[in-house]
């Protein structure tokens, strides 16, 4: 390849390489920083009221239906043939589960420990998908692989976001609020200090390494609002959104990425049909009014979805795998590298 002819690809991979590192900073970030200054519109009467926020709000919700796409993709079929107990028993048996646990123990002291599973799993989740969004920043900007330091920052935010958050959670036999909260930022600002290190040390370790750090600086970031939250609602509705719109656009991505082989049009229909299919079982497990005696059973079909999204989640984006390392560069190996 000629010297004008690499001028030429590197000009055109790079600009495309900057807007989707930009769209996945502000998906990280945005609804974390812009928290302090537009908190109230997350309470949830107003939350009702706004358009936007309403939007963002379906976004958070949605998002758990765009995992189904996995399972209308023919590339990616194989693989959840091939890990059945992964992709089919195991997401079954949790959705089963839920049910039976938000059904019998609603209302009763048992309740404590199944809503406190559930909201752990979610902040984790949500935080494990900062490392993955940042370890994919580090791809694609070209910087150095994450650290395990940068790794442990990343994870200490987001275990004191699920401590102090706790503390919003049901009545039960632990219910130091104070102690929880307390607790949960001395982890937080441990992670945060760690991670500010972190990406300072990158910052003056070279020129390409200042995109990592600014998504490490994001992801360390985006708890903050755990600690200013006067409820549950508003403590995570901000991070909940931001996680939210980073799977939509990388899943978005992937699924345009599957147009070569299947059709764009094909691939986006399969994605935009499971989502609508996925949310309108979430939907209807909310509408407790439609239920009467049954509402509590009936929501945990909602819960269930959701735990089975974590499931699923978790493999499908480990990249160390081989298949899902192929899948995903694939799919977005344009925005990752020249």
């Amino acid at each position: 390849m000629t010297d004008v002819a690499v001028a030429g690809k590197l000009a055109s991979a790079s600009p495309r390489r900057a807007v989707f590192l930009s769209a996945l900073f502000v998906c990280t970030i945005m609804t974390t920083v812009a928290y302090p200054v537009i908190g109230s519109v997350f309470e949830p009467a107003a939350y009702q009221q706004h358009a936007i926020i309403l939007m963002l709000g379906w976004f958070a919700t949605a998002h758990v239906g765009v995992t189904g796409f996995y399972y209308a993709d023919r590339e990616f079929r194989p693989h959840i043939l091939a890990n059945r107990t992964r992709y089919i028993y195991a997401p079954a048996i949790i959705l089963a589960t839920s049910i039976i646990a938000w059904g019998m123990t609603t209302g009763t002291p048992y309740f404590w420990i199944f809503w406190q599973i559930y909201h752990a799993w979610l902040l984790w989740h949500y935080m494990r998908q900062n490392v993955g969004v940042t370890a994919l920043a580090a791809q694609a900007s070209q910087s150095s692989r994450l650290e395990r330091a940068d790794r442990l920052a990343i994870t200490l935010v987001g275990i004191g976001g699920i401590v102090a958050a706790a503390r919003f959670g049901p009545v039960g036999p632990f219910a130091q609020k104070t102690l929880l909260f307390n607790l949960g930022l001395a982890i937080y600002l441990a992670g945060f200090g760690l991670g500010l290190f972190q990406a300072a040390k990158r910052i003056l370790g070279g020129r390409r390494e200042w995109i990592t750090a600014a998504f490490i600086l994001a992801s360390v970031l985006f708890f903050a609002p755990t600690f200013f939250g006067s409820s549950y609602f508003t403590a995570i509705v901000g991070y909940a959104t931001a996680h939210a719109l980073q799977y939509w656009l990388l899943m978005t991505l992937v699924a345009v990425g599957g147009g070569q082989k299947y059709g764009v049009a094909r691939s986006v229909m399969s994605l935009l049909v499971m989502v609508g299919v996925i949310w309108a079982f979430i939907w209807i497990s909310r509408q407790g009014s439609m239920w009467g005696t049954w509402a509590a059973w009936v929501a945990g079909v909602g819960i269930g979805l959701t735990f089975a999204h974590f499931i699923v989640d978790a493999d499908s984006w480990r990249l160390r795998e081989a298949f899902q390392r192929n899948y995903v560069n694939g799919r977005l190996g344009k925005y990752l590298r020249s």
